[in-house]
């Protein structure tokens, strides 16, 4: 199946309000590269890249306050980032100053690649009341994938041995998760076995034979349908029914007010112990089981 890929050129949002950003090394808007692999930040950044779409999305709806300008947001491919810049960037998915930088408060490449779950969770409760205090955010973590009945968008992340190894830059095809189709796809530069996160728009059951459902979502590595970060068409992600441990986990986020009640209410607890997670909810331990970093 082809798609036809339309590309923008300058700042307008999507007119569906989705953000798409690549990875800050790939989207091809830092003057100086050195800054980003003096910060650690060159590789292993899906999960902040993922997580500043989603908030992006979220602040285009009207559920919080960003302080984006608007010639700054997706898909924007103008907006460079020079060195001591005082502004957000790339809807917070990094930054010099920690307090702009998404992977700063996940602990992003901090004691080894990637992001824990729980930091990831972590990470943005507390920018969100960092940067918005009027508001505050629920954040789940859920495991196994997410079905067609979820409340758009969230996060998913990816078991790497199901991503096919290299991704088509050049044609718009679906990828399709296979458990064991690598190594464990080394995307962005990723050390082996650390595991892809990304944010999904939507998600459709499958109409192919075999296929269970089928997620729209912002990849933030170069595909065939986004491979310079300036385009509004989702990537489209299968999972066939007998690879549902491709998706080993998804995360929701909700943004609340700051006074309300509203509270997480099945979160799970991945703490990273080597390659083990204990995962539990509310304090009791429900099983152990092998995870990766994302």
């Amino acid at each position: 199946m082809w798609f036809l890929i339309v590309r923008l050129a300058v700042s307008a949002e999507c007119s569906d309000k989705t953000v798409h950003w690549l990875q800050p090394n790939l989207q091809n808007m830092v003057t100086d590269i050195g800054l980003l692999s003096q910060a650690n930040a060159d590789d292993a950044w899906c999960y902040p890249t993922a997580a500043a779409s989603l908030l992006g999305k979220l602040a285009n709806d009207g559920k919080w306050a960003s302080k984006m300008e608007h010639n700054a947001k997706y898909a924007t491919t103008a907006d460079t980032y020079v060195p001591s810049r005082t502004t957000p960037w790339m809807d917070y998915a990094w930054h010099e100053n920690n307090a702009l930088n998404l992977g700063y408060y996940m602990h992003t490449n901090s004691g080894g690649s990637g992001t824990t779950l729980e930091n990831g969770r972590k990470g943005i409760v507390d920018f969100i009341r960092h940067v918005d205090p009027s508001k505050k955010a629920v954040v789940e973590i859920h495991h196994g994938h997410p079905d067609v009945t979820h409340t758009y968008p969230l996060l998913l992340h990816i078991d790497p041995k199901c991503i096919v190894n290299p991704i088509d830059e050049e044609n718009a095809e679906p990828i399709k998760l296979v458990a064991s189709s690598n190594d464990g796809a080394h995307l962005n530069g990723n050390p082996p076995n650390l595991g892809h996160t990304v944010v999904s728009y939507a998600a459709v059951a499958g109409t192919q034979e075999g296929i269970e459902i089928e997620y729209d979502v912002a990849m933030n590595v170069k595909t065939g349908f986004n491979n310079d970060g300036s385009t509004c068409i989702p990537t489209k992600i299968r999972l066939p029914v007998d690879e549902s441990g491709c998706i080993q986990n998804h995360t929701t986020v909700q943004i609340v007010n700051a006074d309300s009640d509203t509270f997480p209410v099945a979160a799970i607890i991945g703490i990273a112990v080597g390659s083990v997670a204990a995962v539990g909810i509310v304090g009791y331990i429900l099983y152990t089981k092998k995870i990766a970093l994302f």
